[in-house]
């Protein structure tokens, strides 16, 4: 059977990714050929975010390719998303985050053991911090080998502060014990991995973020448009996500005499304040919030900017590549893996994290010129689909497991 016939075989008879096979009746384990091999998915949460997208894309595809899979979610079903519900049945583990409760974790830990051992997976793949930790102390003296995914670049890992030296050494020290490999989403989320966490760079493999590009059309040619120049932004409304600098770079558009309009898409704890700076510096006419969107794809087809002011944390923002897939225009900060998606004037623009200024001055010439938005529009489309597919995500996930099971001795 070919691997467009386990897929269409898959969908026909389980609408919902989920379920691990059973070892044989002898047991011994399958193969690694299609069907023959299991991966346990563990992840903090299901909730609506670029990591959660992450993990279901990685499964559609793995599926496709015959692998077998079962999502494992730390916290409650209450915290997920109707959009997941439809795809995965995870096993719950009512987990509510209390790493630093020894009592809580330690539960959390045997909760998890005892999947382990009901799954019997080849690969426990964990997301997160919190996954990856209580993944790793789990899988100890497990036959799994276990994969932690490098999605971003945290704070607390490059910290001298004493309680995130303490994590440091106790992550370090499980991931050693549980024999784990690493997948990170860039190159940069895996030099400040290795550089701030000691990771060996030979045990860290790049499985640069891809997307399923035929979710995301590409718009028509702006050349000749009227009207404003229509601004997004997407994620979730934090401090990290540096909001606060493309409102201020609003504020300067507008007193430029920009006929600009900007579109805010997420939730978070800086929702009330971010309304009121808007508020204060009388772009309410400017900056409009809408939430969670229901379809992504008709967002990005609303604008002709997308801008990504993050200013720490990013590993490569997966709302990059939707937005070049979908035709936008992505001017963001040079943080993260921004740089490897984006070729600076080429594909979109790239400024300093941090400087409401430069931001402004990177998208006012773009206000008149159609001709500029529309090239480096059609560019940004050809690298997404040459670079940044879920297909080449995936062969590099494949590996790394093929990799660890060889290490493992188990294949």
């Amino acid at each position: 059977m070919t691997n467009s016939e386990l897929t269409t075989a898959a969908v026909a008879s389980e609408p919902a990714v989920g379920k691990a096979s059973s070892s044989n009746g002898d047991g011994s384990r399958d193969g690694f050929e299609p069907g023959g091999l299991r991966v346990l998915h563990v992840i903090d949460r299901l909730s609506l975010g670029g990591t959660p997208n992450l993990l279901m894309r990685s499964v559609k595809e793995l599926s496709r390719r015959g692998v077998q899979s079962q999502v494992c979610v730390l916290t409650s079903e209450q915290q997920t998303d109707d959009e997941y519900r439809q795809q995965v049945e995870p096993i719950y583990l009512g987990f509510e985050g209390e790493y630093r409760n020894p009592w809580a974790l330690s539960q959390c830990v045997r909760r998890l053991r005892t999947v382990i051992d009901d799954v019997r997976p080849d690969v426990v793949h964990s997301y997160l911090w919190v996954s990856d930790y209580v993944s790793a102390l789990a899988n100890h003296r497990r036959g799994a080998a276990h994969i932690s995914h490098v999605v971003d670049r945290r704070d607390w890992q490059a910290s001298d502060r004493l309680v995130h030296r303490l994590r440091r050494w106790a992550t370090r020290r499980a991931f050693r014990r549980a024999g784990t490999r690493f997948v990170a989403v860039s190159q940069a989320a895996k030099e400040f991995a290795c550089q701030h966490m000691d990771y060996a760079p030979d045990n860290v493999a790049v499985a640069a973020n891809g997307i399923d590009c035929e979710q995301f059309a590409g718009r028509s040619d702006r050349t000749g448009s009227d009207g404003p120049l229509m601004l997004g932004t997407a994620g979730r409304l934090a401090e990290e996500k540096g909001h606060r600098f493309l409102i201020d770079a609003m504020a300067l558009l507008v007193e430029r005499g920009g006929d600009v309009r900007l579109k805010v898409t997420g939730e978070g704890p800086l929702r009330d304040e971010l309304a009121s700076l808007v508020k204060r510096r009388g772009l309410t006419q400017h900056v409009e919030f809408v939430g969670w969107v229901p379809d992504v794809g008709e967002f990005y087809q609303a604008i002709d900017l997308f801008v990504v002011p993050s200013v720490t944390a990013e590993g490569l923002p997966t709302t990059i590549l939707e937005a070049m897939a979908s035709g936008c225009v992505v001017v963001a900060s040079d943080v993260g893996g921004a740089g490897e998606a984006i070729r600076d004037s080429v594909d979109g623009h790239l400024v300093p994290a941090g400087d409401a200024r430069a931001l402004s001055d990177r998208i006012e010439p773009l206000l008149n010129d159609a001709g500029s938005l529309s090239r480096m529009a059609a560019s940004a489309r050809t690298r997404v689909r040459d670079h940044f597919t879920t297909e080449r995500m995936v062969d590099v996930i494949g590996e790394t497991y093929q990799t660890a099971l060889r290490a493992k001795g188990t294949r």
